[in-house]
């Protein structure tokens, strides 16, 4: 087996609920949120997860992209430009044996509903054998522990060992910005 990655483990600080939520208090969530602060706005989305309709609408919008048996054909291909290549098959039928063990359907699920609800979605990568063979598993933390520093124009996370700043290529994190630069706008 190679040599481990070297990848720094975090532990997200424990989450606070808010259970009160006046129109003040929205407004101020969704400001904080435009101006790259979600601890707020990820209490908000715990709150309108819990709301029977926005829960169903946002479940059958990630069900449709993510479930195995939503109709949603996922698989694991060889790109055309490689199709004729025995080692590009190779890897695709290797991934596709191994995917949805390394990436099962919950995860995208977390990464799918922080997406809808506030644009984008973080986490660590825990690194792990398998088979010989070292993967990382997506972690999905929640967006109250996150935050946009305009000044270092980088993510900052809280750990319960203290403010983390997100580096690029830091094998230890993962972000996901569909939307691109300041995709919590979307």
């Amino acid at each position: 087996m190679a040599a481990r990655p070297r990848v720094r483990v975090y532990t997200p600080s424990f989450p606070e609920h808010r259970t009160h939520w006046s129109l003040a208090s929205i407004d101020a969530a969704v400001r904080a949120h435009e101006e790259g602060d979600f601890f707020a706005s990820g209490q908000l989305c715990d709150l309108l997860t819990r709301l029977p309709r926005v829960y169903g609408t946002m479940q059958t919008r990630v069900e449709a992209i993510v479930a195995r048996g939503s109709g949603a054909s996922f698989r694991v291909e060889t790109p055309r430009a490689f199709s004729k290549d025995a080692g590009a098959k190779a890897l695709a039928e290797d991934m596709a044996g191994w995917w949805w063990s390394v990436y099962p359907d919950y995860v995208w699920h977390a990464i799918l509903s922080n997406v809808i609800l506030g644009g984008f979605a973080y986490g660590q990568r825990e690194l792990f054998a398998k088979d010989g063979r070292w993967f990382f598993r997506l972690n999905v933390w929640h967006l109250q522990h996150i935050r946009w520093d305009f000044d270092k124009q980088r993510y900052l996370v809280l750990t319960k060992d203290g403010e983390q700043t997100i580096e690029p290529g830091d094998p230890s994190w993962w972000v996901y910005e569909p939307y691109g630069p300041r995709s919590w706008m979307h």
